[in-house]
This record gives structure tokens, sequence and C-alpha cells, in this order.
């Protein structure tokens, strides 16, 4: 799992730090302005960094992003398809106890425009938070999902537990390309697992929904 969080993170610093996507097409002027003035609040997380934060994770088999103490954000790769938003991705992950827990999330900010700035609490931007999780105790919850989580910018009727929408997942790796998948769609699935060459038992649940050419 950490070999394709840290494939993600340098590709994400090398598409934000060109301005280009992923098929090298520019960064709307826009979607610039936004991750500039987000960045200056949040800023992104190093490729070396986060190698600190797996090596210092690595004994107690326990990963924190952001990290409590460095808080460095781990920016996904600019959307093309939806440049209004600009993704942040979190991790808490406990593999030492039994159950393990994993629980992965995107926060997805919008800059808010001119017109919108009397909104809530006067802030630039506002933003909504999908979680991914694994099997929970709870009937209605006990396999790979994911669901809408509150957030500052949530209405106060926001569902928090439903729906809670299966994956195609059979462990926390499978999870994070389903995750990556939901937002990037086939193509990512091709570049992290195929072009990637990552171990073919995680390919195999995912083939089922997406069956190759």
């Amino acid at each position: 799992m950490c070999q394709l969080l840290g494939t993600i993170v340098r590709e994400s610093n090398r598409q934000w730090r060109d301005m280009k996507g992923a098929n090298r097409n520019p960064v709307r002027a826009e979607v610039r302005e936004t991750f500039r003035k987000l960045s200056r609040v949040m800023s992104p997380i190093t490729e070396e960094s986060f190698g600190r934060e797996v090596s210092e994770g690595s004994d107690s088999l326990r990963l924190s992003l952001p990290s409590p103490t460095r808080r460095e954000y781990f920016y996904l790769p600019p959307l093309e398809h939806h440049p209004d938003f600009i993704v942040i991705f979190a991790a808490m992950c406990q593999f030492g106890q039994e159950p393990w827990n994993v629980d992965f999330r995107v926060h997805l900010y919008r800059l808010l425009g001119e017109s919108e700035f009397g909104g809530p609490d006067g802030r630039d931007f506002e933003h909504f938070t999908i979680r991914f999780e694994g099997p929970e105790p709870m009937p209605t919850h006990h396999y790979y999902h994911a669901q809408f989580t509150l957030g500052e910018s949530s209405p106060h009727w926001f569902p928090d537990s439903i729906p809670c929408l299966p994956l195609a997942a059979h462990n926390p790796v499978t999870m994070l390309v389903c995750l990556m998948m939901s937002l990037y769609g086939r193509q990512m699935f091709e570049d992290l697992l195929i072009h990637g060459k990552i171990n073919g038992d995680y390919r195999e649940p995912l083939e089922v929904v997406l069956p190759m050419p």
C-alpha cells in the first residue's frame, strides 16, 4: 500500500509542479489560483516527508496522513474533468492491532467565487468529504465501502451513514485503487495496476468490475 501511495505522491507533485495534468494538458488558470491559495494554508507533502512518515510508523504498523506533528497535506493530481475541485487525501491506518483499521478520506475543496464570499463564516473555501473504509461490525457496513462524511460546509441534514456504497475491494490496496478510480476513471486503474506492475492478486476483484479489453 505504501508503495502505491508513494507512486501517487510522486506523480501528483510532478503534475502540480508543472501545472499539467496526466495527459500533459495545462491546468486551467482558476485551478492554479485555487491551488496557490489552498497550498498557502495547507502545505503539500513532499516525497521526503512521506517517506519519513512511512518509516516512523513502520514499527507500530501505523500511518497517519496528515501527520499530527508535520501537518503537510497529500494533494491528489488535478481533476481534468472536474476542475472546480482540488482533492486532498487523508489516511488513518492501524495494522498492529486486531481488528486492524483502515480509514481513507477524500476532501474535495472548492474556491468560493466573488459572489459567494458572504457565505459560511467568510471562508475562502468550502469542501465536502467522502470516506473509504474497511468492514465494520455493524451489519449494514460489514464490507469495504464509501460514504459521505459531515464537514464544516455540510448542511445540518447531510447524511453520513447512508448510502453505504460497496467497493470491489478485499484489502487496503484494492480499496485505494477504487478510491483513485472513482476520481480519475479507468486510466488510473491501468496506470496504477497494469503499467505500475502491481501484484496481480490485487487486480482480480477490480477486473470483475472493469474487465480487461
